[in-house]
């Protein structure tokens, strides 16, 4: 995608570091700078040449039902939320517009009545109009991630939530191109046949202890 490779990079990063939203971004000794993109949103990290070192995405997830499968989904749930985040904030597409209709309708109600002889007729006719507006707004993002990497998961059991931190940095993406291009150049074994898998027998597992707070940590050098 080239993401690090963005030709305003320094341009960015100048605005950055000197704009209105200056809480949001953070100096390191070593002269990068990370920059919060919004409360939800990602995090950037330039190096001090103000090109885009890292980019991270951090998402929670409630846990529903607070046992190890709970916890496992929500984890699941909340690294692919990350990654969305991360595909929205570099491209998205919106769209948004106005309908508006007008209608009308109209009703004839006759009514007859008869007295001795006689007979009348009336008939009254109704006719209504009407407006109405719709507003229309929509968002879709998709894109492609190379070399993502889960930097952090962890669960509270306090506020019962399932969080994982996402990150791909120029490392990891040039460690993803080697492999990809490692993987093209040798050829594959064909895969042996063993047979179909017998079906496990089911069993019950006792559902034990509800989880506790924990805290996952992968390599911070991505």
């Amino acid at each position: 995608m080239g993401i690090f490779r963005i030709a305003a990079a320094a341009a960015v990063y100048v605005a950055l570091a000197g704009g209105a939203g200056a809480q949001s971004v953070e100096k390191r000794p070593d002269g990068s700078v990370e920059w919060k993109a919004g409360i939800n949103g990602v995090t950037l990290e330039f190096n001090p040449s103000g090109g885009v070192r890292r980019i991270y995405s951090k998402y929670s997830h409630p846990v529903t039902i607070a046992d190890k499968r709970g916890v496992h989904t929500a984890t699941v749930i909340a690294e692919e939320k990350a990654k969305g985040e991360i595909v929205r904030f570099l491209k998205q597409d919106v769209a948004s517009g106005r309908v508006v209709t007008e209608f009308e309708n109209t009703v004839s109600k006759s009514t007859q009545e008869k007295a001795g002889e006689g007979k009348s007729i009336t008939t009254v006719d109704q006719r209504t109009i009407g407006q109405s507006l719709t507003e229309l707004s929509s968002s879709a993002a998709s894109g492609t991630l190379s070399g993502v990497v889960v930097l952090e998961n962890g669960y509270d059991d306090k506020e019962q939530e399932a969080w994982v931190v996402v990150g791909l940095s120029e490392k990891s993406m040039t460690a993803a191109r080697a492999t990809r291009d490692m993987l093209t150049e040798t050829q594959r074994p064909t895969a042996v046949d063993a047979g179909p898998t017998p079906a496990a027998s089911p069993t019950q597992v006792p559902a034990g202890e509800a989880p506790r707070s924990v805290i996952r940590r992968g390599n911070t050098d991505f």
